[in-house]
């Protein structure tokens, strides 16, 4: 069994940590606050998760843990998810990346002090604004990935190692791109980019349809 270390047990340390763990790696972590650590590891895994195992959304003898995009920036915290955006914006907004502005939504939230209410909240019934959604959703996930491997911030194996261990993804995005098809993959990142999330990559730029070699 291969061994992952997480630096640091607060919010997104636990997290990522209870992922990787979830994916079949064994997890060292390194915190210097003992205190620190009790409470994460009560507040941060223990209470949530025998939440769902009471509500029968999962067993305790097989706990499968999937963290979303939403659960991620509450357990991270609004007022940092917020404040990070508009960096983001800043720093990559008038490059040939580009980054999305800062929903009103998260704005609000973050200011009334709020979470979004995920165990609670309202489900989308509309079939075709869901498909809209995804859409967006996965053509701005494919363009960013796009975008780290052009720009040669990361390789495409670190990459996918790091999205399926840490968020618990069955598959990275390079290979969702071509279990897809890059026709299709190439429609959803012009979706994304439409919608004003990033700009478009080189490789969808050209037309270049050449599955990723992975």
């Amino acid at each position: 069994m291969k061994t992952v270390g997480v630096v640091g047990f607060g919010v997104m340390g636990a997290l990522i940590g209870l992922n990787v763990a979830m994916s079949g790696y064994r997890v060292v972590f390194k915190e210097l606050n003992d205190d620190l650590v009790k409470s994460m590891y009560e507040k941060g895994i223990l209470k949530p998760l025998s939440k769902q195992v009471a509500k029968g959304k999962m067993t305790q003898e097989v706990l499968g843990v999937r963290f979303g995009i939403m659960w991620v920036q509450n357990a991270a915290g609004l007022g940092t998810c917020f404040h990070a955006g508009n960096s983001m914006v800043e720093y990559l907004g008038d490059s040939d990346v580009g980054y999305p502005q800062v929903p009103e939504s998260l704005k609000a939230k973050f200011e009334a002090g709020e979470l979004w209410d995920i165990e609670n909240g309202e489900v989308l019934a509309d079939e075709a604004a869901g498909s809209q959604v995804k859409d967006r959703l996965l053509g701005a996930i494919f363009a960013i990935s796009t975008h780290l491997i052009e720009k040669e911030v990361v390789s495409f194996k670190d990459l996918e190692l790091g999205i399926k261990t840490s968020l618990a993804w069955p598959k990275g995005p390079f290979e969702m791109m071509n279990d897809l098809g890059m026709e299709e993959v190439t429609r959803l990142v012009k979706v994304a980019v439409a919608a004003g999330d990033f700009k478009l990559p080189r490789k969808f730029a050209v037309g270049d349809l050449t599955p990723w070699e992975l």
